[in-house]
Order: structure tokens, then sequence, then C-alpha cells
């Protein structure tokens, strides 16, 4: 029969939105957003073969994963921090397929804002400042909000068959690189980008609004 060595991607399909509404002393609105989509390997399927490795079958399938007799070295959390091919392996199988896996990730989020804070209290007398005697600014203030944030990633986990007794080249189905046939170069981050990054604000008191050159001119005056 055939022989399949594969890895799997996990797969993420997300979009959503939010909106929320404030009303009281600090009114306002706010809405939110989040796309994500994504076809990642999380873990690369690997069969190693320590001391000599067979392999028979009519026909090998290698997708995004490793076959090879090799030596791994892990760190204390168990990760993989090095590989070297020994290359005591045999291919009996008739026809070899190596393919490579196209991963990929893309996530972004944005949230805005808009709100209004009440002023100081309309009792007594309000100066030419636009302040009223508790030195609170009459009609209060109103403040944007803006931010967001993400990434777009690619990544190419590769099929890797490692070092042969003999040489198999004939028994491939269709061409392959010289990086299918290296351990060490199992995958390759070929695209990694943030995207957004802004946070910001602006905060504005609602006298300027309601008479702009005014207001300027207290300030002006002060």
């Amino acid at each position: 029969g055939d022989i399949r060595v594969a890895s799997v991607q996990d797969r993420v399909k997300e979009e959503g939105d939010s909106r929320s509404i404030g009303v009281g002393h600090r009114s306002g609105y706010s809405e939110s957003g989040t796309k994500e989509e994504a076809a990642w390997v999380g873990e690369q399927t690997m069969v190693i073969g320590r001391e000599e490795v067979l392999v028979g079958g009519q026909k090998l399938e290698i997708e995004g994963a490793v076959l090879a007799n090799a030596k791994l070295t892990r760190d204390k959390e168990g990760n993989i921090i090095g590989i070297e091919d020994k290359g005591n392996m045999e291919i009996l199988s008739e026809e070899i397929e190596i393919k490579d896996i196209k991963d990929h990730s893309y996530r972004y989020s944005e949230s805005a804002g808009a709100f209004y804070t009440g002023g100081g209290r309309q009792t007594g007398e309000v100066s030419k400042k636009g302040h009223d005697e508790t030195g609170s600014p009459v009609g209060g203030s109103s403040q944007l909000l803006f931010m967001n944030s993400g990434h777009e990633k690619e990544r190419l986990t590769r099929g890797i068959l490692g070092k042969t007794k003999t040489d198999v080249s004939e028994k491939l189905k269709r061409p392959i690189t010289n990086a299918n046939r290296d351990v060490t170069k199992r995958q390759e981050m070929t695209k990694d980008e943030k995207l957004g990054g802004l946070d910001s604000s602006l905060t504005l008191h609602n006298r300027y609004l309601t008479d702009t050159i005014g207001s300027v001119m207290d300030d002006v005056n002060t």
C-alpha cells in the first residue's frame, strides 16, 4: 500500500463587531471589530528513525512533514533546538511525492469611540473664560478615540525527505528544491508584517465648538 506522512493546519476564521452606548455624566458611543483568518501548522509532523530507516510501500507521500534518520537535540522544555541528518535511510517505494504547505495568518482589530462628559455646574456666575464658579469648564468636553492592531504572516512548511543511502531522484513524481532534502530547513517565514499600531485620542472642550473665536480670545487674554 501507500505511505503518507503529513502535517495538518489548524484553521481559524472569525469575524465580529460590537457596539455600545453609554448614558450619564459621561455619555458616548463606541464600536469595535475583529477579523481573523488562519491556516497554520502548529506542530510539524516528524517521523525520525534513530538507528536505521527502511521505507517500503508502492508510493511514499510527504506533505509538510519530515521523514529522516536523524539525531534531535532538545531544550529543557522539550523543544527541538538542533537536528543532525545521519543519512542511514533507504527508500524502497516505487514513487515519491513531496509537497510543501503554505501557512498564512491574518488578524486585524480596531475600535473607535466618541464620548461626551458633562461640564461644570450651570449655577452661579459664569466667567468670560467659560468656567463656572467652581472652575469647571461649562459645556463639558468631547473625546474621540481610535485604536487598531494586527498582523499578516506567511510561512512555508516544507515536506522534507532526509538523506538516503541511494539516489531517489528518478522516483520523484514532481521536481523539488534542495531545501526539501535538508532537515534544517523545515520551516521558513516568508512574511511577517504588523498592521495598524495606532492608539490616538483627541479631547476638546465643547465651548470651542459653540463659540470658537470667543473661547480662543478668552484663553489668549488669560
